[in-house]
This record gives structure tokens, sequence and C-alpha cells, in this order.
């Protein structure tokens, strides 16, 4: 899993907890009840092995194709599950956070998530050189990108 936070990825990669799909989009309250808090401490201990959690979570709910769904009420009732499942404290602004649980909710389906990386992709500083390869016929170029920036 360490691996993983040095893809550079067009989002976040999370582990992901469970996924749920519904015949019909689901309400605010199917989200919470089927919330996977049992996987928690199993996903904590996954990420402990390779970095430091601190004693703060966040959640990030967001939803495509649901109106329905009331972000507000299904993150105030899952916070308060994981707070007392994993004994830290919930913090509002994941930026600061190094523990961010996700709840996905695409029309009838749910992933619930936990992300890999301590910080969001958009907050993380990039090392190392990184090349970009063009096929220009038969041979190849390579740009530097530190020569455009």
């Amino acid at each position: 899993m360490q691996k993983i936070t040095s893809l550079k990825t067009v989002d976040d990669a999370h582990l992901l907890l469970d996924k749920q799909d519904f015949q019909t989009k689901p309400s605010s309250d199917q989200i919470i009840d089927n919330y996977p808090s049992e996987k928690l401490q199993n996903a904590i201990s996954e990420l402990s092995k390779f970095r430091k959690l601190g004693d703060c979570f966040s959640i990030t709910v967001s939803r495509y194709k649901n109106k329905q769904a009331d972000i507000e009420e299904i993150e105030s009732e899952i916070e308060r599950d994981i707070s007392h499942k994993i004994n830290k404290k919930f913090m509002q602004n994941s930026k600061n956070s190094k523990i961010d649980f996700r709840v996905h909710l695409e029309q009838r389906r749910i992933l619930y998530s936990v992300r890999i990386d301590s910080r969001p992709l958009y907050f993380r500083e990039y090392r190392g050189e990184t090349e970009v390869v063009e096929r220009k016929g038969l041979g190849h170029t390579r740009h530097d990108l530190r020569q455009h920036s």
C-alpha cells in the first residue's frame, strides 16, 4: 500500500471498505445504516503499518445523481459511529486530518472508503523528476516538466 501513495493519479487512492448497490436511490437512513463500521479497525490497522495516523479524522460525503440524500445528516451520524469505534476526534476540515473516510453516492450505488495517503492529492508535493513521453512517428520525444514550468 505504501507504493500506492507515490503514484501520480488523477484522484486520491482509497482503501475500499464496502460497496452497496440498491434497487432505488438509497435514503440517508439506508446510507447511514449500511456504513461498514465493523471494517474500520482493520482499515486503521492497515494504514498504520506505513504511516502515522494522528488523533483526528474527517469525512467526505459526495453524491452524483442522488439529491435526496442529506449530506450533513450522513456526515453527522457516521462521525459519531467512527469516533466511538476508532477512538479519534472528528475534524471538519480534511486538509488538517490525516485520516479521511469517504462516502461516495452514485445514483443507486454507495462506495465507503478511506483515503490511503495522509493528505488529499491537491495538497501533496510531487517529488523527483517527471517525464512526459510522446510518440512522434517512429521515435520518441522526452520532455522534462521542470523546463516547462
